[in-house]
């Protein structure tokens, strides 16, 4: 048996290259949950979850769809194992096929480039558009979803630079536009894209990429590296270099290294999960996937959170702050906060806060060589730690105003830790600080929405505190609140005020008179 997957629809041929007619959707997302775990028995439950969420009968409908796919599929390649399906695919498979030619391509790369890059345009090739058009639409299935366009994506990065390598420059700025499209926010692929189009006599057309990315970035900036590709193509510099992806070491090896619990989550890997990024492990996918059961807009909800960090910094920036405190900075992400800052003020200076032994493993490389940025290893329940800490002593002067960041951490502290913290936080900072906080809240949230976030939250190692509208405007007593207020944390600082989804999350900046 063949089977296809990546494509637009789900395809099958039997061993002869008969195709293998498959008509109801539910039955072509069951075998393609399947597929994507040829040989691996799948539990009814997880499968059940990913294909009816919305409840029902679904394990009649299981039963159903799998009786209906045994009389369209070749006998004997659909099993059942006491509570769970396997199916068997011995032929073709073309999402392991696209893996064993990325692997291939990778090992050729420094050896033999052009057929590496060949390999690698053969395993892309078998992408169809729309991917994946067959993946159950479920919040359950977003996790494989997700991770499935990562791989796509990490492949198209590192064929970016093969092709660059090679100084097939046209070859790549041919290209580039698609996959941009796909992923606008990738500044790594943006940078890329831009030197091969500027390299192939497009100047104009590689720095509209770049206005493209920064209007969509607004009102925050595409990173330094990305600003300054595009100075330098604006100066035609012949020194314009590109910048290999960083070739970090998987999540795995790290915990081993450092003796991390990778089986309870952690808000700072959740968050990373949330935001796209690899730093994580199966327990924090699991909580994700429990958010997105009673919140599936969360993924939105967590870049929303970022734009307002990069918004806020920027706004303080331009009232003359020079020194930041981000408390629970969890893992570094692109436009950290001394990146933002320095834009506006080149010699601001940020401390970040965090407990978690793998945003240290992270952080730690993303900092070297950056005096004016440091991190502390402190819990925020003992405010006192974050104070006089020498990194904070050295970094942030507190004879000029601190912006003191809490964007969604003081949820993690009950009330008496919470009000500790900015009261400690507060008088250890001189007039003209500021203090900008995000919070999760209960008014207006659906329940079923705060009960994911009750639920997630207790598989990982911190309880979470959601609280009222009241109860986080009282956070901001004794300062001063910058316009609009106390808001939703979508429409803070936009001047356009959007839609919120299910599970709201308010926001404000107070001034410390």
């Amino acid at each position: 048996m063949h089977v296809w997957v990546l494509g637009p629809r789900l395809r099958v041929e039997d061993d002869r290259g008969h195709p293998v007619e498959i008509s109801r959707l539910q039955v072509r997302r069951l075998l393609t949950l399947l597929a994507l775990d040829a040989g691996r028995p799948i539990p009814a439950a997880t499968l059940t979850e990913r294909l009816w969420p919305e409840g029902g009968d679904p394990a009649n409908s299981l039963k159903q769809a799998v009786h209906l796919a045994r009389r369209s599929l070749p006998p004997g390649t659909l099993h059942t194992e006491g509570g769970a399906y396997r199916l068997d695919v011995e032929g073709y498979l073309d999402v392991r096929e696209f893996r064993g030619l990325a692997e291939q391509a990778r090992l050729l790369h420094d050896q033999r480039p052009a057929e590496a890059i060949g390999m690698a345009h053969r395993a892309l090739a078998l992408w169809g558009s729309p991917p994946l058009g067959d993946m159950p639409d479920s919040p359950a299935a977003e996790q494989e979803r997700h991770a499935l366009l990562g791989e796509r994506r990490e492949l198209r990065e590192e064929l970016a630079e093969m092709l660059l390598d090679a100084g097939r420059h046209r070859e790549l700025a041919r290209m580039g536009p698609a996959w941009l499209n796909d992923d606008p926010f990738n500044e790594h692929l943006a940078g890329h894209v831009m030197l091969a189009t500027y390299r192939s006599n497009r100047k104009i057309e590689a720095l509209r990429i770049y206005e493209a990315l920064r209007d969509e970035l607004s009102p925050t900036l595409p990173g330094i590296w990305l600003q300054r590709i595009a100075e330098q193509i604006g100066e035609d510099g012949h020194h314009v270099q590109w910048r290999q992806r960083p070739r970090e070491p998987s999540p795995e090896a790290v915990a081993e290294r450092l003796g991390i619990d990778t089986t309870t989550a952690t808000p700072a890997r959740i968050y990373d999960y949330l935001l796209g990024g690899r730093q994580n492990f199966e327990a924090d996918r699991r909580a994700v996937r429990t958010l997105l059961h009673g919140a599936p807009h969360v993924r939105d909800l967590a870049r929303q959170n970022r734009a307002l960090l990069r918004r806020a910094v920027r706004v303080l920036a331009k009232r003359g702050v020079r020194r930041f405190l981000e408390i629970g900075s969890g893992l570094p992400t692109v436009d950290s906060v001394h990146q933002v800052a320095q834009r506006v003020t080149p010699d601001a200076r940020v401390v970040y806060v965090d407990n978690d032994p793998l945003v240290h493993q992270h952080a730690s490389e993303l900092l070297r060589g950056t005096p004016s940025a440091a991190l502390v290893d402190a819990d925020m329940r003992v405010p006192a730690g974050i104070v006089d800490a020498p990194e904070t002593r050295a970094l942030l002067d507190t004879s000029e105003p601190v912006a003191v960041l809490l964007l969604v951490a003081l949820e993690f502290l009950d009330d008496v830790e919470a009000e500790d913290l900015i009261d400690v936080l507060l008088a250890a900072v001189p007039s003209g600080s500021h203090l900008v906080v995000s919070h999760t809240t209960t008014t207006g949230s659906d329940p079923r929405a705060l009960a994911a976030v009750r639920e997630a939250s207790s598989q990982a190692n911190a309880a979470v505190y959601p609280r009222s509208a009241e109860e986080i405007a009282a956070f901001f007593t004794g300062t001063e609140l910058l316009p609009p207020g106390v808001v939703d944390a979508v429409n803070w600082g936009t001047g356009t005020p959007v839609p919120v989804s299910e599970l709201r999350v308010l926001a404000g900046v107070g001034r410390k008179p």
